[in-house]
């Protein structure tokens, strides 16, 4: 081989293994999960590797004492110059990083606003004669009452 052509394949793995990060072997893209491609990392060997905008994440299952590794979309980057909306915080959950949304937000990346109605409670009295009259008229209301029964008890006794 001549120096050109080595240069050539040092430059070539060298551009495969920046473009992701690899796991698992593979022999072909069955090997891989969903979104995920078996990739050459060298002459003498193949690894799984997630498809753009999707990264690795070691699942809590495993399969014969093996973490299952998944391809999950990317949703943000703690070094984005904006990520999330500018409306929550990129933070690392279960090994990926998400969206922590502030107060206010929710979304995958924190783009709807939450609108909540607040109940005010009013502390003035109603106006005009409404109450005089609700007062009046459940007063004479016991007047009637009252003479009623005062008239049941004369003819009863008399």
């Amino acid at each position: 081989m001549s120096v050109l052509q080595i240069l050539l394949l040092l430059i070539i793995a060298v551009r495969v293994n920046s473009d992701g990060e690899t796991f698992g072997d593979c022999t072909d893209d069955d090997d891989c999960p969903q979104n995920a491609t078996c990739v050459e990392v060298d002459a003498w060997k193949r690894e799984c590797e997630c498809e753009e905008n999707f990264s690795p994440y070691d699942s809590p299952v495993a399969v014969e004492g093996v973490a299952m590794v998944l391809c999950t979309p990317v949703v943000c980057f703690p070094s984005d110059e904006n990520p999330c909306s500018r409306k929550g915080e990129c933070v690392v959950e279960f090994g990926r990083y998400v969206c922590r949304c502030y107060e206010g937000y929710y979304g995958e990346t924190c783009e709807t606003s939450t609108t909540t109605p607040k109940m005010t409670e009013t502390t003035t009295r109603r106006g005009g004669y409404g109450g005089l009259l609700a007062a009046a008229g459940a007063g004479l209301f016991a007047v009637v009452l009252l003479g009623a029964g005062a008239a049941a008890l004369t003819s009863s006794s008399g």
